[in-house]
């Protein structure tokens, strides 16, 4: 893990203590955060990244993203169709069941109450209760999303062939 106080003019490299992969973080402040990697790894930091706590497994596959909700609240996606939402700032976790087992690479809010959740194969989930419960919209892809960043309004997609997709969000 790489921190920057100084808005990314220099780095230094934060111990982890982790040998897995990690890969995704996200923070709800300057000190509070949270990050995913490799066999369920989940660690927390309360000084800005500076050190980090193992938490507790939810799962023995990957996690690939995290999201900070708001009002304390992260949800976290992975391999296996996995979403976990914790409520107590990345704490405790509960599993949400969507019935999918496609990989889900990508969770993204727009606001504190409405969110979406990409699979690897462009399966789309949408949430307006702060991830406590998801609706399945079919696949907006024949492609496998390879990555996905959102705007203040729009979700962007990259898919193989070289596709570009987006929505509204």
């Amino acid at each position: 893990m790489l921190i920057s106080d100084d808005q990314g003019v220099t780095w230094k490299k934060s111990v982890t203590g982790i040998v897995n992969n990690l890969y995704a973080a996200d923070f709800m402040d300057g000190n509070s955060g949270v990050a995913v990697g490799d066999n369920g790894t989940i660690i927390r930091t309360e000084d800005g990244g500076n050190t980090w706590t193992l938490g507790a497994s939810v799962t023995n596959t990957y996690l690939k993203d995290i999201k900070f909700v708001g009002n304390n609240v992260y949800l976290l996606v992975g391999g296996d169709g996995q979403i976990f939402r914790s409520p107590d700032g990345g704490r405790d976790w509960k599993r949400i069941d969507v019935n999918i087992s496609a990989p889900l690479v990508a969770v993204r809010f727009s606001s504190p109450t409405n969110g979406v959740i990409i699979s690897s194969k462009g399966d789309l989930f949408r949430s307006e209760d702060a991830g406590e419960s998801w609706k399945y919209q079919p696949a907006v892809a024949g492609n496998l999303i390879n990555s996905v960043t959102s705007g203040k309004t729009r979700l962007y997609m990259a898919a193989s062939g070289g596709a570009i997709l987006y929505m509204n969000f």
